[in-house]
């Protein structure tokens, strides 16, 4: 992704909106995790997975490209990725190399004034509605967690809606069953913030995406805790 080739709809640099990590303008900090955005270049096979070198963007004031290579575990590869395809992939910085942390698919919103990571179609419908529903609401602001939150020890909510003089409401998009690991994961965060709910310190809302009709209620519940 080159300076220059992509531009956004207001017309701001890609710096600006998408977390690119860059060596020549940012070093990594820690396990960090952030999103690396260009073009795809030359893959190679691993024993996990692929190596895949993205093209970045050149680093402010130098003639210099980052290029990176992501080690994309087996469950994450795209079906058909070709050369030159623009990707964004989640990775996060391990063993001196950068990992994939999630399935390597087009699922980068892009915002005026930042941008979401989402993990599926469903949740990209709900970004949408829901960031529609909110553009003459200045007074709310979302946030689209990309790590773990040290507030809620170190869960990681879909969203945060946050209003001056209120507790800030979280929201949870379930999609899975039957899966032993994301049961009890999905047990443990729900009692968790239920019991931060009960001790008035958030709101909690929950949608269980196998059911469409629960998203509308959800939303009218984000409009009842708007106006309360």
């Amino acid at each position: 992704m080159l300076d220059g080739t992509i531009t956004f709809h207001d017309g701001k640099d890609p710096r600006a909106l998408l977390f690119i990590p860059n060596r020549y303008v940012e070093p990594w900090h820690g396990e960090r995790q952030k999103i690396v955005v260009g073009q795809l270049g030359d893959r190679s096979r691993s024993g996990s997975g692929e190596f895949w070198r993205v093209d970045g963007i050149y680093a402010k004031g130098t003639s210099v490209r980052a290029n990176w290579n992501v080690l994309v575990r087996e469950v994450h590869l795209c079906p058909n990725p070709h050369i030159g395809a623009l990707v964004a992939l989640r990775v996060k910085h391990e063993a001196d190399q950068l990992m994939s942390v999630c399935p390597a698919k087009q699922a980068l919103i892009v915002e005026r004034d930042g941008c979401a990571w989402v993990d599926s179609l469903v949740e990209y419908q709900f970004h949408e509605i829901l960031m529609n529903g909110l553009q003459r609401r200045p007074d709310v602001t979302v946030e689209k967690p990309l790590e773990g939150l040290a507030e809620y020890d170190g869960r990681r909510p879909d969203y945060v809606l946050r209003m001056e003089g209120k507790p800030p409401l979280i929201i949870e998009i379930w999609g899975m069953s039957g899966k032993t690991d994301y049961d009890e994961s999905k047990e443990k965060r729900r009692a968790f913030y239920r019991q931060l709910e009960k001790r008035g310190e958030l709101r909690f809302l929950e949608w269980d995406s196998r059911n469409p009709r629960e998203r509308a209620a959800v939303l009218r519940d984000i409009g009842s805790w708007m106006k309360k």
